[in-house]
């Protein structure tokens, strides 16, 4: 057997790195020329340690196909090859650490993982498993379990639209398993294949520890959540689609600082979902990729701090397109938002990309979301176009300061500007309604806004 574990909740050397990064920033986030203080320290050092795993540094497990145990799957029941695994009617059990490789289907039956303190590699090629009565995979006891989703492969997990909790493992009291694909320990899914995720009963992958996703292509469909991973969830080259009636992409770490976030790189993600799309309870942090976002509530939520520096993003949502607790930091993209309102935050930072929002509400928003800070809208360059609808809306909104230092700032709509606090003008080129001025104006500008 030749694996290796990733582990990046939270591990020592991140948050060591993370924080010993923070310390040297005093006690509020960098935020350019601006003189205000920003996010609570907290969100700061999270997003640090977000950002700290990225595609240099997670790599997916080495696996060594030639040493693996086989389970050939064959109806109702399976034949298996080696040790560690056994079959119990139709649940194949897997109860010691190794590489299995999975081929075939189950028409009613699961997997389950019992491997206490042990890693667990699952090379499917060509699964297919349907469970009626709880999830098609669970991993009830690993260090850590890998699904590799083999060259060329197919594979699809599909579980019923209700559970009978009847086994040991199972506990209906705390909803335990609740999705298609359940891991009570660290999961990573990885491999050139392809995955169809079908949870029927509630949500479609849940990791209770970190989930790691890495140049597969997935696909979920769920009655509630489609991904969750509780302490993290990160992301690198992957082709996500989901549809689902709760959350599309989250993290809900609530009770530890350094968890609760949301890490993508490079990926294309199409979720369409009748609340946020991507959630987190920290941080979120987004670099390159393709995203194209349908949201009933949010599309990119975190109650700490929201980074993006780069990717093409296409949003429409019914609330707010992005939606920090405590900072919005833009550093590259561009990005199409049709939304109640686009970029709302404690302090809203942009320094680049192009940025084109139509919005029923406001455009950008720097809300109060904490007393301790001064709500700011800062815009130190890119290109942002916003188109406003009638009524009370506002291109750019602060219930504190609004700072521009650069970048061209194009406003159609009734109320281009409204802030409560002060308005620095040190450079850049605005245009409200077709008009360039010199400096930022404070409510009411004329026009007719986006739907006049």
């Amino acid at each position: 057997m030749k694996h290796k574990r990733i582990k990046i909740s939270a591990p020592a050397l991140a948050v060591g790195l993370a924080l010993s990064l923070f310390a040297g920033c005093g006690s509020s986030a960098a935020t350019g020329t601006g003189e205000i203080a920003t996010a609570a320290p907290e969100a700061a050092e999270t997003a640090l340690i977000a950002s700290a795993v990225s595609s240099e540094t997670v790599k997916a497990v080495e696996v060594d196909e030639s040493s693996s145990a086989t389970i050939t799957l064959n109806g109702s029941s399976a034949s298996v090859s080696g040790e560690g695994v056994s079959v119990e009617g139709s649940v194949i059990m897997i109860t010691a650490g190794g590489t299995y490789t999975v081929s075939g289907t189950l028409s009613d039956g699961r997997i389950l993982v019992d491997a206490k303190g042990e890693d667990v590699v699952l090379i499917f090629d060509g699964v297919d498993i349907t469970c009626s009565w709880g999830s098609s995979v669970y991993v009830y006891k690993s260090s850590s379990t890998t699904i590799h989703l083999a060259d060329g492969s197919v594979n699809t997990l599909t579980d019923g639209s209700s559970y009978s909790f009847a086994d040991s493992y199972s506990s209906e009291a705390d909803e335990e398993p609740n999705a298609c694909l359940y891991s009570k320990s660290d999961l990573i899914i990885q491999g050139s294949g392809s995955l169809t995720v079908n949870g029927n009963y509630s949500n479609g992958i849940t990791s209770k520890d970190t989930l790691t996703l890495l140049s597969a292509d997935l696909t979920v469909n769920a009655v509630n959540h489609g991904v969750t991973g509780k302490d993290s969830v990160t992301l690198n080259g992957v082709t996500l689609t989901v549809d689902c009636g709760g959350d599309g992409l989250r993290s809900t770490n609530d009770t530890d600082a350094t968890l609760g976030w949301v890490h993508i790189a490079d990926s294309t993600l199409t979720l369409n979902t009748k609340e946020d799309g991507i959630q987190a309870m920290t941080s979120i942090s987004i670099g390159g990729g393709t995203y194209s976002l349908s949201c009933g509530d949010d599309a990119i939520h975190s109650d700490g701090s929201i980074t993006v520096t780069g990717g093409s993003f296409v949003i429409t949502c019914s609330d707010d397109a992005i939606h920090a607790g405590t900072t919005a930091q833009i550093d590259g993209g561009s990005f199409a938002i049709t939304a109640a309102e686009g970029i709302e935050a404690n302090y809203v930072l942009i320094n680049d990309g192009v940025i084109g929002i139509n919005a029923g509400d406001d455009g950008i928003n720097a809300a109060r979301n904490d007393a301790s800070t001064t709500p700011t809208v800062e815009i130190n360059g890119g290109k942002i176009t916003i188109v406003m609808a009638p009524g009370d809306t506002d291109g750019i909104d602060s219930n504190g300061n609004i700072i521009i230092n650069g970048g061209t700032i194009d406003v159609t709509g009734n109320s281009a500007f409204d802030y409560d606090g002060t308005a620095t003008y040190n450079g850049g080129t605005i245009i409200v309604n077709g008009q360039q001025v010199d400096s930022i104006p404070n409510q009411m500008m004329g026009g007719m806004g986006a739907f006049g």
